[in-house]
């Protein structure tokens, strides 16, 4: 699943980087939250599922690779184009709509993430270079690194302590309260 959703979702994220470039900031953040809440409520309220599994020593993928091209392009393309973490996207979609089991789908979703990320933040810096007002802001592009750097050193400090909480925590209690960061993420956003 990792390489050929993360393949379709290179090739996506160039694209919704340059969409993103030409649409209304107030288009983007309506589009980010309701994408975040129709995640997060489909997760809270889909109930018990066969892939709500804890042992994945005998868990293999069913998912067929036109289904994982599939998804990674449209996840790909809605995560880079709305700017959040294709985690928000590719959890649910890879747990409900692929039936991966949910610590499955968190670990895949963040190797995915990574090719996502490096390819949507290129497209971000090519749309904006040459931009006056991005120049003036002292920006790569549309890349400002004096947020991003500390963020980024962060996740890496703490990422292993989220790995290792999210293979002791059950797979049911996990799926809520991922459901419930995403639905907390949407209204702090709106908030904004």
């Amino acid at each position: 699943l990792t390489f050929t959703m993360g393949l379709a979702s290179i090739i996506s994220a160039l694209v919704g980087s340059k969409i993103a470039s030409v649409v209304s900031g107030n288009f983007i953040k309506t589009f980010i939250i309701a994408v975040i809440i129709l995640a997060g409520l489909r997760m809270l309220l889909a109930g018990n599922s066969e892939v709500d599994i804890d042992d994945l020593t005998n868990y293999k993928s069913d998912a067929s690779p036109f289904s994982a091209i599939f998804w990674g392009f449209i996840t790909g393309i809605v995560s880079i184009f709305a700017g959040v973490g294709g985690g928000i996207l590719l959890v649910p979609v890879m747990n409900h709509l692929m039936k991966v089991p949910i610590k499955r789908a968190i670990g895949t979703s963040s190797s995915i993430i990574i090719l996502t990320s490096t390819f949507g933040t290129l497209g971000y810096v090519i749309n904006g270079l040459g931009k006056p007002e991005l120049e003036a802001l002292g920006t790569l592009g549309f890349v400002d690194y004096t947020a991003g750097i500390p963020i980024i050193i962060g996740s890496i400090l703490t990422s292993r302590l989220g790995a290792h909480a999210s293979y002791r925590t059950k797979s049911k209690l996990l799926k809520k309260l991922f459901a419930l960061l995403l639905i907390t993420v949407a209204i702090l956003t709106l908030l904004k």
